[in-house]
Protein backbone atom coordinates (compact mmCIF):
# COMPACT_ATOMS: atom_id res chain seq x y z
CA UNK A 1 0.00 0.00 0.00
CA UNK A 2 3.19 2.15 0.79
CA UNK A 3 4.14 1.96 -2.81
CA UNK A 4 1.10 2.81 -4.15
CA UNK A 5 0.20 5.97 -2.22
CA UNK A 6 3.88 6.91 -2.78
CA UNK A 7 3.45 6.45 -6.48
CA UNK A 8 0.43 8.94 -6.02
CA UNK A 9 2.70 11.42 -4.09
CA UNK A 10 4.85 11.84 -7.77
CA UNK A 11 1.32 12.85 -8.77
CA UNK A 12 0.53 15.02 -6.22
CA UNK A 13 4.13 16.99 -6.68
CA UNK A 14 2.79 18.26 -9.92
CA UNK A 15 -0.67 19.68 -8.43
CA UNK A 16 1.02 20.94 -5.65
CA UNK A 17 3.07 23.20 -7.96
CA UNK A 18 -0.21 23.88 -9.71
CA UNK A 19 -1.71 24.81 -5.81
CA UNK A 20 0.96 27.21 -5.47
CA UNK A 21 1.00 28.71 -8.32
CA UNK A 22 -2.95 30.13 -8.85
CA UNK A 23 -4.32 30.29 -5.01
CA UNK A 24 -6.71 33.10 -5.22
CA UNK A 25 -10.30 33.60 -4.38
CA UNK A 26 -13.00 31.76 -3.36
CA UNK A 27 -13.77 30.32 0.24
CA UNK A 28 -15.86 27.61 1.53
CA UNK A 29 -17.74 28.12 4.56
CA UNK A 30 -18.64 25.44 7.13
CA UNK A 31 -21.43 25.64 9.35
CA UNK A 32 -20.51 26.85 13.41
CA UNK A 33 -20.87 24.61 15.79
CA UNK A 34 -23.09 24.87 19.12
CA UNK A 35 -24.56 22.46 21.58
CA UNK A 36 -26.24 19.47 21.59
CA UNK A 37 -29.67 18.68 22.53
CA UNK A 38 -31.12 17.33 25.51
CA UNK A 39 -32.30 18.36 29.53
CA UNK A 40 -32.22 17.54 32.75
CA UNK A 41 -32.95 19.26 36.28
CA UNK A 42 -30.75 22.19 36.85
CA UNK A 43 -29.28 24.83 38.71
CA UNK A 44 -30.45 28.50 40.07
CA UNK A 45 -27.53 29.79 38.31
CA UNK A 46 -25.91 30.84 41.59
CA UNK A 47 -22.68 29.60 42.64
CA UNK A 48 -22.68 26.89 45.48
CA UNK A 49 -19.85 27.11 48.18
CA UNK A 50 -18.76 24.86 50.84
CA UNK A 51 -15.63 25.37 53.32
CA UNK A 52 -13.75 21.73 53.27
CA UNK A 53 -11.12 21.18 55.38
CA UNK A 54 -9.24 17.48 55.94
CA UNK A 55 -11.58 15.53 56.99
CA UNK A 56 -13.45 15.81 53.65
CA UNK A 57 -17.12 16.62 52.03
CA UNK A 58 -18.67 17.65 49.29
CA UNK A 59 -20.19 20.38 47.37
CA UNK A 60 -23.19 19.84 44.52
CA UNK A 61 -25.17 22.50 42.43
CA UNK A 62 -27.64 21.14 40.06
CA UNK A 63 -26.50 18.34 38.20
CA UNK A 64 -23.21 18.41 39.26
CA UNK A 65 -21.23 17.29 42.56
CA UNK A 66 -17.64 17.14 43.97
CA UNK A 67 -16.84 14.30 46.77
CA UNK A 68 -13.95 15.16 48.00
CA UNK A 69 -11.79 12.31 50.46
CA UNK A 70 -10.38 13.19 53.54
CA UNK A 71 -6.91 14.42 53.20
CA UNK A 72 -7.36 15.85 49.85
CA UNK A 73 -6.95 18.98 51.59
CA UNK A 74 -4.51 19.65 54.53
CA UNK A 75 -5.90 23.22 55.62
CA UNK A 76 -9.31 24.41 55.47
CA UNK A 77 -10.59 25.19 51.98
CA UNK A 78 -13.64 26.91 49.94
CA UNK A 79 -14.78 24.56 46.74
CA UNK A 80 -17.15 26.59 44.07
CA UNK A 81 -19.16 24.61 41.92
CA UNK A 82 -20.93 27.06 38.89
CA UNK A 83 -22.65 26.67 35.78
CA UNK A 84 -19.98 27.20 33.50
CA UNK A 85 -20.12 30.18 31.19
CA UNK A 86 -17.60 31.28 28.15
CA UNK A 87 -16.78 28.30 27.18
CA UNK A 88 -15.65 26.76 23.80
CA UNK A 89 -18.86 25.77 21.42
CA UNK A 90 -18.94 22.03 20.48
CA UNK A 91 -21.72 19.92 18.85
CA UNK A 92 -21.00 17.20 20.88
CA UNK A 93 -21.57 19.07 24.31
CA UNK A 94 -24.86 17.74 25.96
CA UNK A 95 -26.44 21.12 26.59
CA UNK A 96 -26.54 22.28 29.76
CA UNK A 97 -23.46 19.49 31.31
CA UNK A 98 -20.78 22.59 31.74
CA UNK A 99 -19.85 23.12 35.20
CA UNK A 100 -17.14 25.30 36.65
CA UNK A 101 -15.12 23.53 39.67
CA UNK A 102 -13.00 26.10 41.74
CA UNK A 103 -11.07 25.57 45.19
CA UNK A 104 -9.18 28.37 45.74
CA UNK A 105 -5.71 27.29 44.39
CA UNK A 106 -5.46 24.94 46.91
CA UNK A 107 -3.28 21.81 45.59
CA UNK A 108 -4.87 19.04 45.71
CA UNK A 109 -2.94 16.36 47.50
CA UNK A 110 -5.57 13.34 46.21
CA UNK A 111 -8.06 13.59 43.52
CA UNK A 112 -11.47 13.70 44.10
CA UNK A 113 -14.78 12.72 42.94
CA UNK A 114 -16.21 14.94 40.12
CA UNK A 115 -19.83 13.77 38.91
CA UNK A 116 -22.46 14.95 36.35
CA UNK A 117 -25.63 13.74 36.03
CA UNK A 118 -28.12 14.00 32.41
CA UNK A 119 -31.82 12.82 31.97
CA UNK A 120 -32.97 13.52 28.22
CA UNK A 121 -31.01 12.43 25.85
CA UNK A 122 -31.34 13.64 22.39
CA UNK A 123 -32.38 11.63 19.62
CA UNK A 124 -29.94 9.38 18.12
CA UNK A 125 -27.02 10.02 21.08
CA UNK A 126 -25.56 6.48 22.24
CA UNK A 127 -25.80 6.46 25.76
CA UNK A 128 -22.98 4.16 25.90
CA UNK A 129 -20.86 7.11 24.29
CA UNK A 130 -21.02 9.75 27.89
CA UNK A 131 -17.74 10.69 28.29
CA UNK A 132 -16.25 13.54 30.57
CA UNK A 133 -14.57 16.52 28.86
CA UNK A 134 -12.39 19.77 30.52
CA UNK A 135 -11.55 22.39 28.69
CA UNK A 136 -7.82 22.54 28.48
CA UNK A 137 -5.61 26.05 26.63
CA UNK A 138 -9.11 27.06 25.19
CA UNK A 139 -10.12 23.67 23.96
CA UNK A 140 -12.05 19.95 24.82
CA UNK A 141 -10.28 17.48 25.82
CA UNK A 142 -11.23 14.20 27.13
CA UNK A 143 -10.83 13.55 30.73
CA UNK A 144 -8.64 10.41 31.27
CA UNK A 145 -10.45 7.48 32.72
CA UNK A 146 -14.02 9.23 33.50
CA UNK A 147 -16.78 6.45 33.77
CA UNK A 148 -20.70 6.07 33.45
CA UNK A 149 -23.26 5.26 35.26
CA UNK A 150 -26.30 4.08 33.37
CA UNK A 151 -28.74 3.37 36.29
CA UNK A 152 -27.89 6.97 38.48
CA UNK A 153 -27.28 8.51 34.74
CA UNK A 154 -24.16 9.89 35.85
CA UNK A 155 -20.72 10.88 34.04
CA UNK A 156 -17.83 10.65 36.97
CA UNK A 157 -13.90 11.18 36.93
CA UNK A 158 -10.89 11.74 39.22
CA UNK A 159 -9.65 14.92 39.06
CA UNK A 160 -7.23 17.22 40.74
CA UNK A 161 -7.32 20.58 38.51
CA UNK A 162 -10.28 23.34 38.44
CA UNK A 163 -11.34 23.90 35.35
CA UNK A 164 -14.20 23.76 33.14
CA UNK A 165 -16.13 20.39 32.99
CA UNK A 166 -18.87 18.93 30.52
CA UNK A 167 -20.97 15.57 29.43
CA UNK A 168 -19.73 14.71 25.50
CA UNK A 169 -22.07 12.68 23.32
CA UNK A 170 -18.56 10.66 21.11
CA UNK A 171 -21.50 8.52 19.29
CA UNK A 172 -24.66 8.75 17.49
CA UNK A 173 -26.82 6.37 16.46
CA UNK A 174 -26.13 6.67 12.71
CA UNK A 175 -24.12 10.43 12.38
CA UNK A 176 -20.83 11.41 13.00
CA UNK A 177 -19.74 14.09 15.28
CA UNK A 178 -18.05 16.94 13.83
CA UNK A 179 -14.10 17.05 13.97
CA UNK A 180 -13.90 12.90 13.77
CA UNK A 181 -11.05 11.78 11.94
CA UNK A 182 -11.56 8.98 9.18
CA UNK A 183 -8.28 7.26 8.63
CA UNK A 184 -6.85 3.86 7.19
CA UNK A 185 -4.05 2.23 9.44
CA UNK A 186 -1.40 0.46 7.08
CA UNK A 187 1.14 -1.56 9.05
CA UNK A 188 0.59 -2.40 12.77
CA UNK A 189 -0.20 -5.20 12.78
CA UNK A 190 -1.49 -8.09 10.31
CA UNK A 191 -4.33 -6.47 10.02
CA UNK A 192 -5.00 -3.33 8.03
CA UNK A 193 -8.62 -1.07 9.39
CA UNK A 194 -10.14 1.94 8.48
CA UNK A 195 -10.94 3.60 12.25
CA UNK A 196 -11.95 6.99 13.38
CA UNK A 197 -11.02 9.04 16.51
CA UNK A 198 -11.32 12.56 17.39
CA UNK A 199 -9.34 15.96 17.34
CA UNK A 200 -8.32 15.12 20.67
CA UNK A 201 -6.78 12.21 20.33
CA UNK A 202 -9.59 10.66 21.70
CA UNK A 203 -12.15 7.90 20.62
CA UNK A 204 -10.53 5.62 18.73
CA UNK A 205 -11.97 2.85 17.30
CA UNK A 206 -12.82 0.43 14.12
CA UNK A 207 -15.03 0.69 11.29
CA UNK A 208 -13.74 -1.96 9.15
CA UNK A 209 -10.64 -4.91 10.01
CA UNK A 210 -9.29 -6.11 7.01
CA UNK A 211 -7.08 -9.44 5.97
CA UNK A 212 -4.12 -8.53 5.41
CA UNK A 213 -3.01 -7.46 1.80
CA UNK A 214 -6.47 -6.01 1.85
CA UNK A 215 -7.04 -2.12 2.24
CA UNK A 216 -9.04 0.88 1.42
CA UNK A 217 -7.55 3.54 -0.76
CA UNK A 218 -9.94 6.14 -0.55
CA UNK A 219 -13.29 7.03 2.05
CA UNK A 220 -15.58 10.20 2.62
CA UNK A 221 -18.18 11.12 4.59
CA UNK A 222 -21.07 11.97 3.02
CA UNK A 223 -22.47 15.58 3.60
CA UNK A 224 -24.73 15.07 6.47
CA UNK A 225 -22.54 12.64 8.32
CA UNK A 226 -24.32 9.98 8.25
CA UNK A 227 -22.67 7.10 5.76
CA UNK A 228 -19.25 6.77 4.08
CA UNK A 229 -18.17 5.45 0.88
CA UNK A 230 -14.86 4.08 0.12
CA UNK A 231 -13.11 1.79 -2.58
CA UNK A 232 -12.03 -1.64 -0.73
CA UNK A 233 -8.99 -3.78 -2.33
CA UNK A 234 -8.68 -7.47 -2.40
CA UNK A 235 -5.85 -9.20 -2.37
CA UNK A 236 -5.25 -9.24 -5.88
CA UNK A 237 -5.92 -5.52 -6.16
CA UNK A 238 -9.49 -5.75 -7.59
CA UNK A 239 -11.12 -2.28 -5.81
CA UNK A 240 -15.10 -2.19 -5.33
CA UNK A 241 -17.13 0.60 -3.92
CA UNK A 242 -19.05 0.16 -0.66
CA UNK A 243 -21.06 2.66 1.19
CA UNK A 244 -22.07 1.92 5.08
CA UNK A 245 -23.13 3.93 8.01
CA UNK A 246 -20.80 6.29 9.63
CA UNK A 247 -20.80 3.34 12.28
CA UNK A 248 -19.53 0.96 10.42
CA UNK A 249 -22.93 -0.71 10.02
CA UNK A 250 -25.21 -1.70 6.84
CA UNK A 251 -21.97 -2.07 4.77
CA UNK A 252 -23.41 -2.22 1.00
CA UNK A 253 -21.78 -2.90 -2.38
CA UNK A 254 -22.19 -0.68 -4.89
CA UNK A 255 -20.46 -0.98 -7.91
CA UNK A 256 -17.69 -3.91 -8.61
CA UNK A 257 -17.37 -7.57 -10.32
CA UNK A 258 -17.35 -6.24 -13.96
CA UNK A 259 -14.71 -7.66 -16.16
CA UNK A 260 -12.77 -5.71 -18.84
CA UNK A 261 -12.66 -6.49 -22.07
CA UNK A 262 -9.83 -8.63 -21.77
CA UNK A 263 -11.82 -10.70 -19.48
CA UNK A 264 -9.66 -9.51 -16.10
CA UNK A 265 -11.51 -8.31 -13.22
CA UNK A 266 -12.26 -4.49 -13.32
CA UNK A 267 -11.67 -2.10 -10.51
CA UNK A 268 -14.22 0.60 -9.31
CA UNK A 269 -12.73 3.42 -7.17
CA UNK A 270 -12.11 7.28 -5.91
CA UNK A 271 -15.67 7.37 -4.71
CA UNK A 272 -16.78 11.40 -4.29
CA UNK A 273 -19.97 12.29 -3.16
CA UNK A 274 -22.09 15.55 -4.56
CA UNK A 275 -23.27 18.32 -2.22
CA UNK A 276 -26.71 16.86 -1.43
CA UNK A 277 -25.48 13.25 -1.20
CA UNK A 278 -27.45 12.05 -3.81
CA UNK A 279 -24.89 11.05 -6.37
CA UNK A 280 -21.44 9.28 -6.41
CA UNK A 281 -19.08 9.85 -9.21
CA UNK A 282 -16.26 7.41 -9.24
CA UNK A 283 -13.45 5.90 -11.48
CA UNK A 284 -13.58 2.21 -13.13
CA UNK A 285 -11.31 1.07 -16.01
CA UNK A 286 -14.16 -1.26 -17.01
CA UNK A 287 -13.51 -0.44 -20.44
CA UNK A 288 -10.30 -1.11 -20.36
CA UNK A 289 -9.18 1.87 -19.71
CA UNK A 290 -9.98 4.40 -15.81
CA UNK A 291 -13.15 6.71 -17.07
CA UNK A 292 -15.06 8.61 -14.88
CA UNK A 293 -18.82 7.41 -14.33
CA UNK A 294 -21.63 8.14 -12.14
CA UNK A 295 -24.17 6.43 -9.69
CA UNK A 296 -27.15 7.24 -6.90
CA UNK A 297 -26.47 7.01 -3.69
CA UNK A 298 -27.37 3.40 -3.70
CA UNK A 299 -25.68 2.25 -6.61
CA UNK A 300 -28.11 2.53 -9.07
CA UNK A 301 -27.91 4.40 -12.43
CA UNK A 302 -24.44 3.77 -12.84
CA UNK A 303 -23.33 6.22 -15.90
CA UNK A 304 -20.07 6.35 -18.38
CA UNK A 305 -19.68 10.03 -18.03
CA UNK A 306 -15.78 10.36 -19.97
CA UNK A 307 -14.15 8.47 -23.12
CA UNK A 308 -10.98 9.90 -22.69
CA UNK A 309 -9.25 6.37 -23.52
CA UNK A 310 -5.00 7.21 -23.09
CA UNK A 311 -5.41 8.46 -19.45
CA UNK A 312 -4.48 7.88 -15.82
CA UNK A 313 -6.72 9.43 -12.91
CA UNK A 314 -5.70 10.33 -9.61
CA UNK A 315 -8.72 12.06 -7.94
CA UNK A 316 -12.66 12.78 -8.42
CA UNK A 317 -14.64 15.55 -6.98
CA UNK A 318 -17.32 17.53 -7.26
CA UNK A 319 -16.32 21.27 -7.53
CA UNK A 320 -18.31 24.17 -5.42
CA UNK A 321 -19.85 25.32 -8.00
CA UNK A 322 -21.20 21.75 -8.41
CA UNK A 323 -19.54 20.35 -11.55
CA UNK A 324 -17.42 16.73 -11.94
CA UNK A 325 -13.51 18.11 -11.44
CA UNK A 326 -11.04 15.39 -12.20
CA UNK A 327 -7.12 15.24 -11.72
CA UNK A 328 -5.78 12.75 -15.00
CA UNK A 329 -2.68 12.02 -16.81
CA UNK A 330 -3.48 12.67 -20.43
CA UNK A 331 -1.46 11.96 -23.64
CA UNK A 332 1.75 12.43 -20.74
CA UNK A 333 0.31 15.41 -19.29
CA UNK A 334 -1.42 16.04 -16.08
CA UNK A 335 -4.34 18.49 -15.81
CA UNK A 336 -7.20 19.17 -13.85
CA UNK A 337 -10.47 18.87 -15.85
CA UNK A 338 -14.26 19.47 -15.13
CA UNK A 339 -17.71 19.03 -16.57
CA UNK A 340 -21.05 18.73 -16.16
CA UNK A 341 -22.84 15.90 -14.01
CA UNK A 342 -24.19 13.90 -16.70
CA UNK A 343 -20.97 14.31 -18.47
CA UNK A 344 -21.19 17.58 -20.84
CA UNK A 345 -19.30 20.05 -21.54
CA UNK A 346 -15.75 18.46 -20.64
CA UNK A 347 -12.81 20.91 -20.52
CA UNK A 348 -9.23 20.96 -19.36
CA UNK A 349 -8.96 24.14 -16.43
CA UNK A 350 -5.95 26.53 -17.19
CA UNK A 351 -4.30 28.26 -13.93
CA UNK A 352 -6.15 30.90 -13.81
CA UNK A 353 -7.51 32.17 -10.33
CA UNK A 354 -11.51 31.48 -11.28
CA UNK A 355 -10.87 28.30 -11.22
CA UNK A 356 -9.10 27.95 -8.07
CA UNK A 357 -12.32 25.53 -6.28
CA UNK A 358 -11.07 23.20 -8.92
CA UNK A 359 -8.10 21.96 -6.83
CA UNK A 360 -9.66 21.75 -3.18
CA UNK A 361 -8.87 18.28 -2.72
CA UNK A 362 -5.59 20.03 -3.03
CA UNK A 363 -6.08 22.62 -0.37
CA UNK A 364 -8.15 23.67 3.01
CA UNK A 365 -10.57 26.66 3.08
CA UNK A 366 -11.07 28.10 6.55
CA UNK A 367 -14.47 28.43 7.57
CA UNK A 368 -14.19 32.28 7.07
CA UNK A 369 -12.76 31.59 3.46
CA UNK A 370 -10.09 34.02 4.67
CA UNK A 371 -7.13 31.52 4.11
CA UNK A 372 -5.73 28.71 2.22
CA UNK A 373 -4.09 25.72 3.88
CA UNK A 374 -1.93 23.90 1.58
CA UNK A 375 1.12 22.27 0.45
CA UNK A 376 3.88 24.38 -0.29
CA UNK A 377 8.00 23.42 -0.92
CA UNK A 378 10.16 26.45 -0.58
CA UNK A 379 13.18 26.36 -2.11
CA UNK A 380 14.69 22.87 -2.36
CA UNK A 381 13.66 21.84 1.32
CA UNK A 382 10.45 19.30 1.55
CA UNK A 383 7.01 20.52 1.81
CA UNK A 384 5.35 21.95 4.57
CA UNK A 385 1.85 23.12 5.61
CA UNK A 386 1.56 26.85 4.70
CA UNK A 387 -1.91 29.34 4.93
CA UNK A 388 -2.14 31.30 2.21
CA UNK A 389 -4.52 34.79 2.01
CA UNK A 390 -6.71 34.31 -1.39
CA UNK A 391 -4.73 36.48 -2.85
CA UNK A 392 -1.87 35.19 -2.52
CA UNK A 393 -0.02 38.18 -0.98
CA UNK A 394 1.09 36.85 2.15
CA UNK A 395 1.70 32.94 3.23
CA UNK A 396 2.40 31.78 6.59
CA UNK A 397 4.48 28.44 7.62
CA UNK A 398 2.54 26.41 10.10
CA UNK A 399 4.88 23.20 10.18
CA UNK A 400 9.03 22.72 9.57
CA UNK A 401 8.77 18.82 8.61
CA UNK A 402 10.36 19.20 5.28
CA UNK A 403 8.14 16.09 4.08
CA UNK A 404 8.04 14.36 1.43
CA UNK A 405 4.45 15.44 0.78
CA UNK A 406 1.81 17.26 2.75
CA UNK A 407 -1.95 15.79 1.35
CA UNK A 408 -5.43 16.05 2.16
CA UNK A 409 -5.55 18.93 4.67
CA UNK A 410 -8.68 19.59 6.53
CA UNK A 411 -9.52 22.56 8.61
CA UNK A 412 -11.66 21.96 11.78
CA UNK A 413 -15.60 23.51 11.40
CA UNK A 414 -14.69 26.08 13.91
CA UNK A 415 -11.66 27.08 11.88
CA UNK A 416 -8.71 26.47 15.01
CA UNK A 417 -7.14 23.46 13.83
CA UNK A 418 -5.76 21.44 10.77
CA UNK A 419 -5.47 17.88 10.34
CA UNK A 420 -3.38 16.51 7.32
CA UNK A 421 -1.20 13.34 6.42
CA UNK A 422 2.60 14.03 5.79
CA UNK A 423 4.80 11.99 4.45
CA UNK A 424 8.26 12.00 6.29
CA UNK A 425 10.66 9.92 5.30
CA UNK A 426 8.74 7.47 3.27
CA UNK A 427 6.29 6.81 5.98
CA UNK A 428 2.89 8.50 6.28
CA UNK A 429 1.12 9.88 9.59
CA UNK A 430 -1.54 11.80 10.89
CA UNK A 431 -0.92 15.38 12.10
CA UNK A 432 -2.55 18.00 13.87
CA UNK A 433 -2.00 21.51 14.39
CA UNK A 434 -3.42 24.67 15.34
CA UNK A 435 -4.33 27.19 12.71
CA UNK A 436 -1.99 30.06 13.73
CA UNK A 437 1.13 26.54 13.89
CA UNK A 438 1.81 26.29 17.42
CA UNK A 439 1.07 22.52 18.98
CA UNK A 440 1.71 20.28 16.33
CA UNK A 441 0.84 17.08 17.35
CA UNK A 442 1.18 13.86 15.30
CA UNK A 443 -2.07 11.79 16.52
CA UNK A 444 -0.30 8.56 14.80
CA UNK A 445 0.64 5.71 17.02
CA UNK A 446 2.66 2.89 17.54
CA UNK A 447 5.21 2.80 14.40
CA UNK A 448 2.32 3.78 11.51
CA UNK A 449 1.61 4.47 8.72
CA UNK A 450 -1.58 6.12 9.04
CA UNK A 451 -3.04 7.46 5.59
CA UNK A 452 -5.82 10.21 6.26
CA UNK A 453 -8.96 9.90 4.27
CA UNK A 454 -11.65 12.28 5.60
CA UNK A 455 -12.18 14.73 8.19
CA UNK A 456 -16.06 15.42 9.32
Amino acid sequence: MILERMHSITKFRFATAIVASIIAIMGLALAGCGGGGGSFGGSTGLPSSVIINSAGGSVANGSASASVPANAVSVSTTFTLSVATGYPADTRLLSGSAYAIDFSGAFLMQPITFSIGYGTLPSGAVESSLAMYTVVNGAWKAVAGSTLNTSTKTVSASIQSAGTYAIFITQTSNVVSPGTILFTRGAHTSTNAMEVEYTDGSGKSALVSNASGIFIGTARYSPNGTSIAYDYSNSSGVKSVYTMNANGTSITLLTGGQTKPDTTAASSYLPAWSADGSTIAFVSDRTGTPEVYSMTSTGASVTQLTSIVDTSITNVFFTKAGKIGFYALVSGVYSFYQMNTNGTGLAQVNSTPVNISLISPYTAYNPAGTLIATSYQLGTSGYDLYAFTLNASSKTRLTTLNADAIINPHYTSDGTKIVFEAVISGSPSVFIVNSDGTNLTNLTVSNGPDYLLDLH
